[in-house]
């Protein structure tokens, strides 16, 4: 960076008729305000949460494969494992609707929080 703002001072180029000095400035408000602009994208990711748990069968407390599970305002959907997880990754905090879906079974809808930092803990049953 600093080559560059030596070549651009002694270059016979004077673009906009602007001073050597002045144009020092407007090169370090550029660097600072990239710098800051950089370090405010890495904490809008670090604010994010996240919601990771279970659907689980009501009579027989096994866990339920192929679950769609959609979240809104439409974020999209996942589908559970066979383990019956789910995961939704990096979501801004604030409230969301959840809806679990199973052919045979009764979907089930509510709503969940997602916190700064923190995975959301969810165990969901579905009956038939």
């Amino acid at each position: 960076m600093l080559r560059l703002i030596t070549e651009i001072m002694n270059s016979k180029f004077n673009y906009m008729n602007i001073s050597k000095s002045g144009l020092m400035i407007l090169v370090l408000i550029i660097s600072f305000l990239s710098v800051g602009c950089e370090n405010n994208s890495v904490d809008s990711v670090k604010d994010n949460g996240s919601i990771k748990r279970y659907v689980y069968d009501f009579s027989t407390d096994e866990p339920l494969a192929n679950c769609t599970i959609t979240l809104f305002p439409t974020i999209g959907s996942t589908r559970s494992t066979d383990d019956g997880l789910f995961y939704f990754p990096s979501l801004a905090h604030g409230s969301y609707e959840i809806l679990f879906e199973k052919e045979g079974y009764k979907p089930y809808n509510g709503d969940v929080w997602v916190l700064i930092d923190k995975n959301t803990e969810l165990n969901i049953v579905l009956k038939k």
